[in-house]
């Protein structure tokens, strides 16, 4: 007799070759979606960081502050210049927040802040509260960036703050208290940065730190001279168990 089907067993056998292949390919499809969503936010930070850029031709090179009033912050004075909102918004970061300075901007993007000393010679943007009278005469000019090409400006941030502070001196930062207190690398495990010379780069976390801060890197990405947190009077992060960045890369994504 001819047979008009397929029998069970051959069925089965090719549901479960549809199976086999769906979870392959399912995770390569979510890479390459991430892929795509991580070169979009790669131009967002190209985008900012052009507006910082004009913002410091156009104000004698001086950076602007990360935050100098109330409900001001630096994405209040760069905004002029990269006139889309949705510039602000990392296509990947859970977080969709306004940034805790009142300011009205998403908070996806955040400025490497000091360590609230006020030392431009250690990270690029510095607070200048209460200065109210115009630029804060501490703020950092592009002058004394010995090493902008390695030297971070802008980095993704999964907190509501405009600012992420890797250390607070002479300590190492927050201990880990949840997705608000760390950089976002849900980029399959990496995170998008702007650096002073006006380029993007893709690292993993540990990769902007140096070697002697714990860090994979040959220089300290988030010092302006390249120097380590240690020689600035940090203590050792290896005292304090894991750092932001090595939550971060542990645990890179909260969706």
């Amino acid at each position: 007799m001819k047979r008009t089907g397929f029998t069970l067993i051959e069925l089965l056998v090719v549901i479960a070759i549809i199976a086999i292949l769906a979870a392959i390919l399912f995770p390569v499809f979510a890479q390459a979606r991430e892929k795509a969503r991580q070169t979009m936010c790669l131009s967002n930070e190209n985008q900012i960081g052009l507006a910082i850029m004009m913002y410091v031709q156009d104000n004698d090179e001086v950076l602007p502050n990360r935050k100098n009033e109330p409900k001001v912050n630096w994405k209040t004075y760069i905004n002029p210049y990269v006139k889309s909102r949705q510039v602000w918004v990392c296509p990947s970061d859970p977080y969709r927040g306004l940034d805790a300075d009142g300011s009205s901007f998403p908070a996806n993007y955040a400025a490497n802040t000091d360590s609230g000393s006020g030392d431009p010679l250690i990270q690029p943007f510095i607070d200048c509260n209460g200065w109210w009278g115009g630029p804060c005469p501490n703020s950092a000019h592009l002058s004394q960036l010995t090493q902008p090409s390695e030297t971070i400006g802008i980095v993704e941030f999964e907190g509501s703050y405009s600012d992420y502070r890797v250390t607070t001196a002479p300590y190492w930062g927050i201990t880990w208290a949840g997705p608000g207190s760390l950089m976002f690398a849900g980029h399959n495990g990496h995170s998008n940065f702007w650096f002073l010379d006006g380029h993007c780069k893709s690292l993993r976390p540990l990769q902007t730190l140096d070697t002697v801060d714990g860090g994979s890197a040959d220089t300290n990405m988030w010092t302006i001279d390249g120097t380590s947190f240690t020689s600035h009077g940090a203590t050792d992060p290896t005292s304090k168990g894991y750092t932001n960045l090595e939550y971060a890369q542990t645990y890179p994504s909260f969706n």
